[in-house]
């Protein structure tokens, strides 16, 4: 049977989910999973899926087998607010 328009499994199975597990799981410790061995973190730009460079607040961690993370740093670039509003004058007086 159809969910709905715009509805998915995410969307609408997800609310239920979490409060289901945050039910059950009162009271009890939070237990991070163990990381294999081969397993690295990467912050990567999801955008571009390649490496992002320092301070994009736009990063995500991604989990890669050892040796598989990307090695090139994305070009994209995000302004910092005033660089944002210096280029915008800067263009309206050229």
């Amino acid at each position: 049977r159809k969910l709905g328009k715009y509805e998915t499994g995410s969307r609408a199975a997800s609310p239920i989910w979490v409060n289901y597990t945050r039910t059950i799981l009162k009271g009890r410790p939070v237990k991070d999973f163990p990381v294999a061995e081969n397993v690295v973190f990467a912050r990567i730009d999801a955008k571009t899926g390649l490496l992002a460079k320092a301070g994009d607040p736009n990063a995500v961690f991604e989990p890669f087998k050892q040796g598989t993370a990307p090695t090139k740093f994305s070009r994209q670039t995000t302004p910092s607010f005033d660089q944002f509003f210096k280029a915008d004058l800067e263009a309206e007086s050229h």
